[in-house]
């Protein structure tokens, strides 16, 4: 069978055009196939870090309960103790003086800091005032507890703190 020039020349053209469409499709699959492997590597990144969170999210939760039982567990000896415990009086007044100091602290910031702020620094120095006062009638009750047969330290504890 014979070909004349012309078709021959057509089917030249769409062999060349099929061939350039293959080529067109190789460089787009690679391309996706690039792009599949960089989603991949990105998730592979994130499920890594999930995980690690995870990791975190359960330590602090296991960290969380163990504070919370030693949390209940200072509430217990608290409530056995009692509310007029000399040394739990004289606790409360250690944490409140460190607030009063605090206070004085901030008031001398405030003071150095700027004139405008001296209505300021006077607040906190009566802050502080009004805590060394609470304190000190803390340590009072913790004394007249003391005089009345309360204990000194709480029975778990040992003197030393």
């Amino acid at each position: 069978m014979a070909v004349d020039s012309e078709t021959y020349m057509a089917v030249c053209d769409q062999v060349q055009e099929l061939r350039q469409q293959l080529a067109d499709a190789k460089k787009e699959n690679e391309r996706v196939r690039q792009a599949n492997l960089d989603v991949m590597m990105h998730f592979e990144d994130m499920k890594a870090a999930k995980e690690k969170v995870e990791a975190r999210v359960a330590e602090l939760e296991a960290d969380n309960a163990h504070q919370r039982e030693r949390r209940n567990a200072a509430r217990e000896c608290i409530k056995k103790m009692g509310d007029g415990s000399p040394w739990l009086l004289r606790k409360q007044a250690e944490a409140v003086e460190a607030l009063a100091k605090r206070f004085q602290d901030a008031a001398d910031k405030a003071d150095r800091a700027d004139e405008d702020e001296s209505d300021t620094a006077l607040t906190l120095i009566i802050a502080k005032s009004v805590a060394l006062k609470e304190a000190y009638q803390l340590r009072q009750k913790a004394e007249e507890a003391e005089r009345a047969g309360g204990e000194k330290w709480p029975k778990h504890q040992k003197s030393s703190t």
